[in-house]
């Protein structure tokens, strides 16, 4: 918090909140149109979702759209006007069909499971089947993958990625230090001062892609995070871990040649 009111007083830092900043990376409203229902929710609907939560934000930018939205959670402990208030049509709790809390959490399965199957008679059943076939493809929801390693065409994991659109190249803002560990891979690192814009290419990639593929991929000194771009964008990518940080095993700041390529090139590699 200390550092974050810090960059908003000396640097000019916006202050948003972590649930807008998220449903513009995965491009939420450009998934809006056409869609019947929006469903949302967290373990517990109470007053600190209506604080910037996840389903209060989502709630708001469906809404905003005219797509219905409902919410899924364990329980629910806001009156229908605040619900209403933030967007939401309807509240389904697990609390509804058992309002054993302690049997509620050992059968979060099953009992989700009837919710799920209620709701769709609710809210499914009913839509105009003239208009949407049931071999409808269900959703992708894809995002910005920064990659600047051997995730780059012609590298190593590069098979993760490939025949995904390809962005373009990019460049990060200068809020990087950039390492190569053990000569094997790079590693990004933000710093407050210091950093430098490092070059990479930016991919168009499937939530699922990033999951199924991506991840396992990598090196586990990485993990994925989210990269801010020299132009202001955002988009994800995988940073050095802060243990691998502090451990400073086989790392070596290669900062000046402001990307992989370059470096690799000057070992003849």
């Amino acid at each position: 918090g200390g550092v974050g009111y810090a960059a908003i007083a000396l640097l000019g830092a916006e202050l948003r909140p972590g649930i807008e900043l998220l449903l513009d990376l995965v491009r939420f409203a450009d998934h809006l149109p056409g869609a019947d229902l929006v469903v949302t929710g967290e373990g517990s609907l109470d007053e600190q979702t209506l604080n910037g939560k996840a389903p209060a934000g989502v709630a708001a930018a469906a809404a905003a759209a005219g797509v219905p939205v409902v919410t899924v959670s364990g329980r629910v402990a806001l009156s229908r006007e605040q619900l209403h208030a933030t967007g939401v049509r309807q509240a389904y709790a697990l609390t509804d069909i058992e309002p054993d809390i302690r049997r509620c959490i050992a059968e979060a399965g099953p009992l989700l499971q009837e919710l799920a199957r209620q709701l769709a008679r609710d809210w499914l059943d009913t839509r105009d089947e003239t208009t949407h076939s049931t071999e409808d493809e269900p959703m992708t929801i894809t995002v910005p993958l920064f990659v600047n390693g051997e995730g780059m065409s012609g590298g190593k994991v590069h098979h993760s990625i490939e025949g995904l659109p390809f962005l373009g190249a990019a460049r990060t803002a200068p809020k990087y230090r950039f390492y190569a560990v053990r000569d094997e891979f790079p590693a990004l690192w933000p710093v407050d001062e210091g950093g430098v814009g490092v070059e990479g290419e930016l991919y168009e990639v499937p939530l699922d892609v990033i999951r199924d593929r991506f991840i396992p991929a990598e090196p586990p000194e990485l993990e994925l995070g989210v990269v801010e771009l020299e132009d202001g964008g955002s988009a994800l990518v995988v940073l050095l871990r802060e243990v691998a940080h502090e451990a400073r095993k086989g790392l070596k700041d290669i900062s000046e040649h402001g990307g992989w390529r370059v470096y690799r090139a000057g070992l003849g590699g």
